[in-house]
């Protein structure tokens, strides 16, 4: 294995989520339904709901806070999440604190399983008897939900692992690719069709400030973009509405954020050495030659492209992480993390 990639295997901890829900739902049988149309509450896409939905969701719902939880810190990588090795025990806690939450929620759940299935049964009257015909063991569906994760560190063998050398090696574009989409994501939720926006339209933008730092050993442009997101965050007001240009100097930031290449591209120009001021990022945006009106009808940035507003933005939509080859200055570690004994 490349001595470069020791070295990241060093500073990183791979988490496996393992976390089981219950769908509450059964296959629907032809001689379920005997010719009629059951409503959609209890029947859809070949199968039939043995519980109200609502009472389950909230375990898919607490399954979607720990991949956020992990996602926002760490990136994929072989079915895991790659994270910061000095983040792992700060994540397990709130991985603890969410499995207790789920845990809880499992009790309540099953202590009134019986009844709320009898509810559900009355509520769909004369379909009730296909729910009954059904219904699931309390006894199988507390085996079915579980809250669970393995934490782990990687030490490469003496075997000669080229694939293993690919994965860790195409970490950073993982990383640039998801910040990417992330970054989109943020414009659509937060800056689409806004002449001003409030304080929390930052917080997505601080959320990747602080993953492309945890992992700026990946590569030296994720530093330093992270460093020139944090600075020009920082020069934002820091209460009130947001609108002008300080508006328009995030917009340009989503342009650069929004882009694999682009993230690249500047990241290597600032580790050259190039400054990267409000003006420039306000030229990026395009809205210094724009009328309010003229924005106040896009749909998103592709558009925004299209309309020639924003100069050569891409948003990666692919699951294609190839990004440019850093220069030969970039390839050195940020920083230095010291492993976590014991408890892995």
């Amino acid at each position: 294995m490349q001595n470069d990639n020791i070295q990241v295997l060093d500073k990183i901890a791979l988490v496996n989520l393992d976390v089981h829900t219950w769908s509450g739902r059964k296959k629907l049988r032809p001689e379920d339904i005997k010719g009629h149309v059951p409503p959609k509450k209890l029947a859809s896409l070949g199968s039939k709901r043995i519980v109200d939905p609502k009472s389950v969701a909230t375990f898919e719902t607490l399954k979607r806070r720990a991949e956020r939880l992990l996602g926002s810190v760490g990136i994929r990588l072989m079915g895991t999440y790659a994270v910061p090795l000095d983040r792992a025990e700060e994540l397990v806690a709130e991985l603890s604190s969410i499995r207790e939450e789920f845990n809880t929620k499992k009790s309540l759940f099953l202590q009134s399983y019986d009844q709320s299935v009898e509810a559900w049964i009355t509520e769909q009257e004369e379909w009730g008897s296909i729910i009954r015909s059904a219904i699931t063991p309390v006894a199988e569906v507390r085996n079915q939900l579980s809250f669970g994760w393995q934490v782990f560190h990687v030490q490469p063998t003496s075997i000669d692992d080229s694939g293993l050398d690919d994965q860790i090696g195409g970490m950073a574009g993982q990383l640039f690719s998801e910040i990417s989409r992330e970054a989109s994501r943020c414009f659509e939720d937060s800056f689409l069709m806004k002449l001003k926006v409030g304080q929390r339209a930052l917080r997505p933008l601080r959320s990747i400030q602080e993953k492309l730092k945890g992992l700026s050993f990946l590569d030296g442009r994720a530093f330093a973009v992270s460093e020139f997101l944090d600075e020009t965050l920082n020069s934002i007001p820091k209460v009130g509405s947001i609108e002008g240009e300080p508006l328009n100097k995030l917009f340009g930031l989503l342009v650069v954020l929004s882009s694999t290449s682009k993230i690249a591209e500047y990241g290597q120009a600032l580790l050259d050495g190039h400054t990267i001021g409000d003006k420039d990022l306000i030229a990026l945006s395009g809205l210094d030659e724009y009328e309010d009106d003229d924005i106040s009808g896009l749909g998103s940035i592709h558009q925004a492209v299209e309309k020639g507003m924003v100069a050569e933005a891409e948003v990666e939509g692919s699951d294609s992480y190839e990004i440019p080859s850093p220069a030969a200055s970039v390839a050195k570690p940020i920083s230095t993390v010291s492993a976590h004994e014991g408890w892995f």
